[in-house]
Order: structure tokens, then sequence, then C-alpha cells
């Protein structure tokens, strides 16, 4: 680390690990045209001409007049020609504007005039300070902040300007008056403080963050979007708050997402974000090559408990959670624009199950979703009264869409799956032989096709089918067998059964089965119909 001797203005090596030995001032500053780097300040005759040198004096002689004898200025005291040095600059600045005596806020773009009250506000509020992503963490980190205007006079400190600061900003006064107290903010609240914010470059908008929540990572300039990702990835490394979950996409130029944002800007809606009252302090999470891997009980409608709450239009808390879409690669986020919102918390109840949801949908990658989602095989079952669905179970389990009731085929011309189930009466005295509908997609004339055939268990000639399922259970879900499966299965709609009889309750007559693919007269959407009918 190197510190500015205020006394003669060269730099000076200091020893990050023990700065108490050397107390320092700091700016915090917006970029001009005109400032002085690292190489700058090593030269015999180092530009003094230029503006960014006179802040460097500036701030030098604020820390003087305190009696301090070092200052760092963050144009000048990085060495940004080495990565090494970079990286543990921008791993270290939030620990060191906390470290520093006093931070020096200069803000260029206020007049030096004397105003108080509204005015003064409306001042404050449009000055390009609060508008960058770096001073978010300067702002926040100081113990002590003093302002100065564009002229260098003193406008007040953090602590005098608390409530304008707060409304300007957004961030908690709590807060401000003490930085321990960040940790307890929700994550979602912390991104929402740098949804207006910006930085140069785009990386910068997730490398300005890592004090906020304090994470490390190394800096890769080149990477884009991909910086806010790992962020993300990070964050979620250090903490069970699924508030990380609840950005909103600022418009729909996707039907799908993954489940990290892609800037702080999806942040803007949490300002007045809590966490829900719960006694579980949340589930393990990890990030892995299948996406998110949560254990969780998803809501109907496959919605993502957030387990934290916004306030509606009348300030009556509404528990949050996010819309997911299951496709053959796990789940996706689905209506991305959008946050469901309720005050039922049971809609959550029920057994956790391991989920996961993709890290990152691309456009590409979501308009074949819509393609391949357009595919599934979906499965209308229709009981005759008098008679219910007795056990159930729909394979591969892995494409069963139990929210939409169907297939989830990924638009592969030989997926095939099964439902096994059994039918009872209303009363269960009586319960039916095993019932297999085998579906599929194949190529034919028009491109893929949805097929489906019926077998049951006391039909001589559905033996090899109920071998196949025995065996596909056997093997605890071998795709082998469902290959074997389906080559069992005749080619041609001529020769693929469509209809078995069982016996009924009465014993006197029967319950008849039928699988047939049915086209919607409305919008030419396919689906298979699975009756069971007495007669």
């Amino acid at each position: 680390m190197w510190l500015i001797n205020t006394s003669t203005i060269k730099l000076e090596r200091a020893n990050p690990d023990d700065l108490s030995s050397m107390p320092y001032a700091i700016l915090s500053h917006t970029w001009g045209k005109e400032e002085v780097t690292f190489e700058d300040m090593t030269q015999q005759s180092p530009p003094t001409h230029i503006s960014g040198y006179i802040k460097i004096l500036k701030t030098c002689e604020l820390a003087r007049q305190k009696g301090i004898s070092y200052a760092w200025v963050d144009t000048c005291c990085i060495d940004k020609r080495s990565s090494a040095e970079l990286a543990e600059a921008i791993n270290s600045m939030f620990r060191w504007y906390k470290e520093a005596t006093i931070c020096f806020a200069h803000l260029e773009d206020l007049e030096p005039v004397s105003e108080s009250g509204e005015d003064y506000y409306q001042l404050l509020r449009y000055c390009r300070w609060f508008t960058r992503g770096w001073t978010l963490q300067e702002l926040i980190a100081p113990e002590q902040l003093d302002f100065y205007d564009s002229a260098w006079g003193f406008r007040g400190t953090k602590a005098e300007l608390g409530r304008v600061i707060s409304g300007i900003t957004g961030i908690q006064m709590e807060v401000l008056r003490n930085t321990a107290s960040l940790e307890d903010i929700p994550v979602a609240r912390r991104m929402s403080w740098a949804a207006s914010r910006s930085t140069t470059r785009v990386e910068d908008i997730a490398y300005c963050l890592l004090g906020i929540f304090d994470v490390n990572m190394p800096m890769m300039y080149g990477e884009g979007l991909k910086a806010f990702e790992r962020l993300q990835e990070e964050i979620i490394k250090q903490t069970t708050d699924m508030s990380l979950f609840a950005w909103k996409a600022k418009e729909l130029s996707q039907e799908y997402r993954g489940i990290l944002a892609q800037s702080p800007a999806e942040f803007a809606h949490c300002h007045h974000l809590s966490l829900a009252p719960n006694m579980r302090t949340g589930s393990e999470t990890a990030m892995t090559n299948k996406g998110l891997r949560l254990e969780t009980c998803l809501g109907t409608g496959d919605i993502l408990n957030l387990a934290c709450q916004l306030p509606d239009h009348s300030n009556v808390k509404r528990n949050i959670g996010v819309y997911l879409t299951k496709t053959a690669n796990g789940y996706v986020r689905s209506a991305p624009t959008y946050l469901f919102e309720s005050k039922d918390t049971h809609i959550w109840a029920g057994a956790r199950r391991k989920t996961f949801i993709r890290k990152r949908v691309t456009p590409f990658v979501s308009e074949k979703l819509q393609l391949d989602l357009a595919m599934n095989i979906v499965i209308c079952l229709i009981v005759s009264p008098g008679y219910k669905i007795h056990t159930f179970a729909a394979k591969p389990a892995d494409f069963w869409d139990e929210t939409g009731q169907s297939f989830i085929t990924a638009n592969h011309p030989s997926f095939t799956g099964f439902l096994d189930f059994q039918v009872s009466d209303s009363s269960g005295s009586f319960v039916s032989d095993r019932i297999i509908v085998a579906c599929g997609l194949r190529s034919n004339i028009k491109g893929l096709g949805s097929w489906a055939a019926v077998y049951s268990a006391n039909h001589q000639d559905s033996k090899a089918i109920m071998d196949c399922v025995n065996k596909y259970y056997g093997s605890y879900g071998d795709e082998l067998y469902l290959q074997e499966l389906r080559s069992r299965i005749p080619t041609w709609d001529g020769d693929l059964v469509h209809q078995v009889s069982v016996p009924s309750s009465d014993g006197l007559h029967d319950l008849v089965v039928s699988g047939k693919v049915h086209q919607s007269s409305r919008d030419g959407t396919k689906s298979i119909r699975v009756t069971v009918l007495g007669r």
C-alpha cells in the first residue's frame, strides 16, 4: 500500500496489515479528465498544474491541519501496472476507507454557496458523487466523513447530514451511523443502494460492491457482465439470504432467465425489503455446474419462496417469491419482470426436495426453450364419476412437470415416457390392475408428433411392456429400459393400442382406459387425453 506524505507530497510504502501505526486521511471524489497517476507521482517533476494534482494538495493540506501525516488518493496511490497490486487495492478498499482517520469527500459540482434546508438538499442530490458506483462504499465505510464543495469549502459531516444523505441514497440511518450494522441489512436492500449508480467500466459495478457484501474475488477486466454474476456467486457462498434472488427485469427482453440478476439496477424496487420472520435461519444453497442447488418446497405453480417481504401500496407486508418453469436441465426463472406476492405463507408448507435452478439463460437459450417447451406432452386425465386415481407415477420423474401435468420432451425425437397408475372406487375397496400409458415423440412428414399407447397388467399382450417398466424401476431409472420400452411399441399409429379394458368394482363390467393424442381446435396445441370410463 502506498501513502502520500502530507508534508513532502511524496509516496511512501506502508504495511496494509499495520495501518494503526500510520494514521492517514483518505479522499473520496469523482474522477475527472486531469487526474494524477502513480507514474506521475514518482517523477521528479509531477504535473502540478492539472486539477488532479490540486485535489491531492488540498487533501494533504486538510490532513496536516488535523495533525495527520499521511493521505491516500485512489488516482495516484495504486500502481495499476501491477495486476496484483490493483487486485489487492480493490479487494481492500472498503477496509482502507473504514480504517482511515478521516475521509474528505470532494463534491466538484457543488457550488461554493451557503445554503441550508430544502435548497441545500436539492443541490446535494444532483451531485455526481451520489451517482457513481465507487463512492457508495466511500460513503458507508468511513466513521468520520467530511463534505467539501467545489471550492473546498466545508459543508458538513456525514453525521450532520445523515437524514439528507439517507433521503438521497435510500441507505438507513443506522448504517450511516455504524458500519457494523451493514451485515444486518438484507442483500437485496444493499443491492438497491447501487441500483441508480454507474461505473465507467462494466466490471466495476461488481468490484465496487465487494466491501458492501464483505466478499473477495479476483479482478478480470474484459469479462463484462460476468463480473456481477461472479459477485453474486461469492455472496451465495457467504449467506443463506434468499433476497439475492428478489430482482426484477426492467423489460421483458426474454421469456426465461437464470436465477441471477444482470445488474444492481434490477434491485431498484428493494429499498424497503425486509426478511420474513422465521425461526429457521435458512437452508443450504450452492452454485453447481447444474445451477443453483437448494432444498425447498416450491409453492403451487412452481413459486420459489424467497423468505423476504415487500410492502404493498397500503404498506402491508407481503411475502414474495419468483416464478419458475421446469425444463429438461432444471428450473429457469419465468415472468422475470414480476415477483409473486402473497400474505399467505402456507403455500410453501410441505416436504423439501432438492431443486436445481439454472444460473444463466441467454436470449438464444430462452428462445430455444420456448420452442422446446411447446413440444411438452401435456397429459389430460379424465376419470369417470365414482372412481379415482389410486396410485400414480410419471417416469422419467426428472422430465415430469407436476405443475403443467406434462412430460418435458426437450424437443427430442426419441423421447419416451410412461404413466403407471391404478384406479379405485370412491370407497377404496376396489383397486384395478396397473395401467401403463406410454407416450413420446417421433418424426413424421410434418416434423415431430406425439404418440400414445395403453397397456394393462392383466393382458397377456402387455407382458413385454410390463417387463420393460419393471426393469426400469429395478435399475433406478436407467434410460436403456426406456429405449427398450420404445422398441417394443409399434411404429405406426394403426398398430398402437389406444384402449384397454380392466375389471370394474362389481366384477360384472369393465373400466375402459383410453389414451389418444388430442389437438386443440383453438390453438392447435397437442395433448394426450387419458380417459377412464365405466362400461
